[in-house]
């Protein structure tokens, strides 16, 4: 008997090829829904209690937490569209006897691009450029930026991301330095230092680290009093990783000069900042390309397939 197969997309069946659809369909019972923005958390368990094998994206959950698991009873895989899967709590699945796949590396090579993109947007001060020619500034504010060559970039998370926006550093004339736990030696493309080097010594820190479910921040307001004046943080991880409360602080006493996130913040974080255009957002669109989207809808098939039929693949 085939198993009951719900996947969650932005377009529903309309996310995926003829061939792709053909493909689902011959391993399972298909049913698609298309969300756009976030579900109420009884909406979605009622829409999803018949599945066996889950595909979602993270526009119907932002935290699919160990009540929605239990809510559940028949599910024994899910198959996430995402790289990070802190919005999951994996442990408790995993408990169930619940198979997660994700997707390790679709947008590894759009992140990085992205990394590079939002460097030069602060060095360049690219987003204050626009305004100013929109008419939407003074003419008083200066648009003086700095040169990238040269300088010292300091990686934290030297994962697939993090490898990436390491050689791409280096081949714009960067000096790479990077930390991180699990790995020990250096690269060609990156020396590896303590992480109070990175903190103390960097010009840039780039934050690719993997964040985990629960953990406190790993750049707080200890890190940020250890770094150098006038740094530049660059955030294409998640917000959780940094303490933003600190971070405002330390912009507004000029101790950090920019900040780059491929996310949001709230309102009352960002209305403490004295200059507005010290923070770049770019709300969570990083992974967002053509390329990506194709490589991580045919990943995310595949996984589907590999859980429907025994053979799971992309397992955390």
């Amino acid at each position: 008997m085939k198993p009951e197969i719900v996947i969650f997309s932005a377009k529903g069946k309309k996310s995926f090829s003829f061939s792709q659809i053909e493909r689902l369909e011959k391993v399972g019972n298909i049913t698609f829904h298309a969300v756009m923005d976030p579900l109420p958390k009884e909406v979605f368990i009622s829409l999803a209690k018949h599945a066996e094998i889950l595909g979602i994206t993270r526009r119907p959950l932002k935290d699919f937490d160990r009540e929605i698991a239990q809510s559940l009873p028949r599910l024994r895989g899910i198959a996430i569209y995402s790289t990070g899967y802190d919005w999951i709590d994996v442990e408790f699945l995993k408990k169930k006897g619940v198979s997660i796949s994700y997707l390790p590396d679709y947008a590894t090579v759009t992140v990085a691009e992205h990394a590079i993109g939002m460097l030069l947007a602060l060095s360049r001060k690219i987003p204050l450029a626009y305004l100013k020619a929109s008419g939407l500034l003074t003419q008083k504010v200066s648009l003086k930026g700095w040169e990238i060559y040269g300088k010292k970039h300091g990686i934290i998370g030297l994962g697939r991301i993090g490898t990436r926006v390491a050689q791409l550093g280096k081949c714009m004339g960067m000096e790479v330095y990077y930390y991180d736990p699990v790995k020990k030696i250096s690269y060609p493309f990156a020396i590896r230092v303590r992480f109070e080097e990175i903190l103390k010594s960097m010009d840039v820190i780039t934050i690719c680290a993997s964040y985990q479910r629960g953990y406190p921040p790993i750049i707080g307001r200890n890190e940020m009093e250890k770094m150098k004046n006038g740094i530049y943080i660059i955030n294409v991880s998640r917000k959780e990783l940094v303490d933003h409360e600190a971070l405002v602080e330390f912009i507004n006493n000029g101790k950090i000069a920019g900040y780059a996130l491929d996310d949001v913040l709230e309102p009352d974080i960002l209305n403490k900042l004295s200059e507005k255009h010290r923070i770049i957002l770019t709300a969570h669109t990083a992974w967002y390309s053509e390329e990506a989207l194709s490589r991580g809808t045919e990943m995310w098939v595949e996984n589907i397939i590999g859980l429907a039929t025994g053979n799971p693949k992309n397992i955390i």
